[in-house]
């Protein structure tokens, strides 16, 4: 006979996901572990909060662009005085913060899918890196990859933090 200690133990694996899924639903739900029952749910202000981080001023804007002069093409009545100023890089930074955290507490701790993946997944060039076409000479290759890595790690940032920002709107511990 053969017993396994520590995390390769039959069964501990299994029960640490479940114990990790449970403190995180009893964080959104606002529950401590010895109050929780089966029916317990997550509170419609946490999916409030989640609306609240996509709504906003930059989403405002482009979403005016977007029905006024793309999607819908507003004749001139619609339009009215209103001019197509463009879309600012800023907002776009904004709004797709805003969307990857959302994306993250859904994905993650409402959904519980347990998937591990970046923000930004892939370098630039991908599979034609290091070819020196003349399109991209290799100093500006390294100036690009350079780039690439800092937004890259500035991007999959943005998913530190989601649950305890979440949960702290609503004094859960």
């Amino acid at each position: 006979m053969v017993q396994i200690w520590g995390i390769e133990a039959p069964g501990l694996v299994r029960f640490a996901i479940s114990k990790d899924l449970h403190e995180k639903f009893d964080l959104l739900s606002g529950k401590h572990a010895h109050e929780r029952t089966r029916d317990d749910v997550i509170p419609k202000s946490i999916f409030r909060t989640l609306d609240s981080w996509i709504s906003g001023r930059s989403a405002d804007d482009i979403s005016e662009i977007r029905n006024t002069f793309i999607a819908h093409s507003a004749d001139a009545i619609r339009r009215g005085s209103t001019q197509f100023t463009g879309v600012k890089f800023s907002q776009i930074d904004e709004l797709q913060h805003a969307i990857v955290r959302v994306e993250r507490a859904l994905t993650d701790y409402v959904l519980s899918r347990r998937v591990v993946r970046d923000v930004v997944p892939f370098p630039p060039l991908g599979v034609f890196s290091g070819l020196g076409l003349p399109y991209c000479p290799p100093e500006t290759e390294d100036s690009m990859h350079q780039c690439w890595d800092e937004l890259s790690e500035d991007r999959n940032a943005w998913t530190q933090g989601v649950l305890q920002d979440l949960v702290s709107h609503h004094g859960n511990s």
